[in-house]
């Protein structure tokens, strides 16, 4: 990465890791530091058709996406891309051998000031690392706009993006 820029990436693809296997990838681009970047979510679901819905939630609201369906995928995703991310909504259930829980409690230990959103339609057993959210199953579409919204306050970079402002008002 050079130092005169920031490397971005490109809203119509969206990194897809599933089964620990990168399905798509995004090409990067060079923009000037100026310019606002989007804020970036990675969700980790093992239902797709929930991580998918979570996506197009999230990307409706002007951010980037990128899709796991294991905290084994999600912890690589981190590894490389921690820096850009200001969200890490999972459910507690995934493909793989650890759970929701134990990717908070990774995320929480190794990127504290990253927002971590734990959702279920199972009660937890385990105590969530501090300054986790937890979303019950079923969600409405509002309840993940808003707690993407408060997070994007927490960086102040809500005034950057008129999307979720309009979607989503009273965060």
């Amino acid at each position: 990465m050079e130092s005169d820029g920031l490397w971005l990436r490109k809203p119509q693809f969206y990194l897809n890791l599933v089964g620990s296997d990168v399905l798509t990838t995004q090409p990067l681009t060079k923009a000037p530091m100026a310019q606002a970047v989007k804020p970036t979510a990675l969700v980790v679901e093992n239902d797709e058709m929930q991580r998918t819905l979570v996506s197009m939630l999230l990307e409706e609201g002007e951010m980037y996406v990128i899709q796991c369906d294991s905290a084994e995928a999600a912890v690589h995703v981190l590894d490389q891309w921690a820096a850009g991310l200001s969200i890490v909504l999972t459910d507690l259930e995934l493909a793989g051998t650890m759970d929701g829980i134990e990717l908070a409690c990774i995320v929480r230990q190794r990127f504290p000031n990253l927002h971590i959103i734990v959702t279920s339609d199972t009660p937890r057993i385990r105590r969530l690392p501090d300054g986790t959210t937890f979303m019950a199953k079923p969600w409405s579409a509002t309840d993940v706009l808003l707690e993407a919204r408060k997070s994007l306050n927490k960086e102040g970079r809500i005034a950057q993006n008129k999307n979720l402002q309009q979607m989503c008002p009273r965060a």
